[in-house]
């Protein structure tokens, strides 16, 4: 398809969403309520009054350790006023559009889902406060919908989207076979998404580019590459994304082999917290040992093999001079 057959494809697939999104149910009720600046949270709390499980998901995500507070909040209005607009917003959004998932054939997608996006989100939120100049709340709402563009797909196309994303590695290889299958990637439709929504522009590009080689830097997109890198490598730590994750946070983020370590470390712990938090069963805990021995190893090969590239470099060198001896001699 051309560029322009494309873009039509990608709207008519955005309309679609949007009408299985137009029902009356208290997720969508909330996200109309809140879609301007100045909402009224009584009329938000009232609504969110009626699903006890949304509330219940918000309280947790409000008391998990991520937000450190001193006292348990136990109010719905007081837990929704904290969180804010956006996080609100990005929050009632997961939790609307993943429920439909959470049995049947989606199951397992289900679960590969959230695996990832509470791991990408709990490392790009620590890179984004690492880094100090970047939101790590806003960070972390980025990396938690990241892939919402995969639960869209699903919702359209049905299983034949959700046994192609089984069956292929998520990434570079997943975004290749959607864009051959429907002219566009599970990115650009949750950028597109979150866009028509009204979030805010830095979370849209970071959605959009979190599968691309992005510049380095303080910014929200560097962090949420660095997540979904990051995700990865936890998830599969005998596989390429171990290399590949070492390699962009020590370059971009300059992260050492300790801190890679000690992130690993910590995000584990943040990850069985938050997915309490959120009342997800994750199926499997990430196994750090594997990865750190993983990346001590990917780690010294590229130590070895820059020794070894220093060691021909210097021996060519020598060569050359005692060449250059040779010929004054003669």
């Amino acid at each position: 398809m051309t560029s322009n057959e494309n873009g039509e494809a990608l709207d008519r697939l955005i309309r679609q969403i949007d009408r299985l999104h137009s029902g009356a149910g208290v997720a969508q009720q909330i996200l109309r309520l809140i879609r301007e600046p100045d909402y009224d949270l009584a009329e938000v709390s009232k609504c969110l009054e009626h699903d006890p499980a949304l509330s219940a998901r918000i309280l947790g995500v409000v008391n998990s350790s991520r937000y450190g507070l001193a006292h348990k909040i136990a109010s719905i209005r007081h837990a929704a006023a904290f969180l804010g607009r956006r996080s609100l917003q990005l929050v009632t959004l997961s939790f609307s559009l993943l429920d439909a998932f959470s049995r049947g054939p989606y199951r397992q997608m289900y679960l590969e889902y959230w695996r990832r996006a509470i791991t990408l989100a709990t490392v790009a939120h620590r890179i984004a406060e690492r880094g100090g100049t970047v939101s790590g709340d806003e960070a972390y709402a980025a990396g938690l919908v990241a892939d919402i563009g995969v639960l869209a797909l699903a919702q359209v196309v049905g299983e034949p989207y959700v046994t192609l994303f089984l069956q292929h590695s998520h990434g570079p290889q997943l975004v290749e076979v959607e864009i051959q299958t429907f002219g566009f990637s599970h990115a650009e439709v949750g950028a597109k998404l979150l866009e028509r929504w009204g979030l805010p522009e830095s979370v849209v590009a970071a959605v959009a580019e979190h599968h691309d080689a992005v510049a380095g830097g303080d910014t929200i997109e560097t962090a949420v590459r660095a997540g979904w890198l990051m995700s990865e490598a936890l998830w599969t730590p005998h596989s390429q994304h171990v290399s590949a994750a070492r390699t962009y946070l020590l370059e971009e983020c300059g992260v050492s082999l300790d801190d890679f370590i000690d992130l690993a470390l910590r995000c584990r712990s943040d990850i069985d917290e938050s997915a309490e938090a959120f009342g997800i069963t994750m199926g499997k805990s990430v196994n750090c040992q594997q990865l750190i021995e993983e990346a001590r190893r990917v780690t010294l090969e590229t130590a070895l093999a820059a020794a070894l590239d220093l060691d021909t470099l210097e021996t060519a060198v020598d060569g050359l001079t005692c060449a250059d001896r040779q010929k004054r001699r003669d």
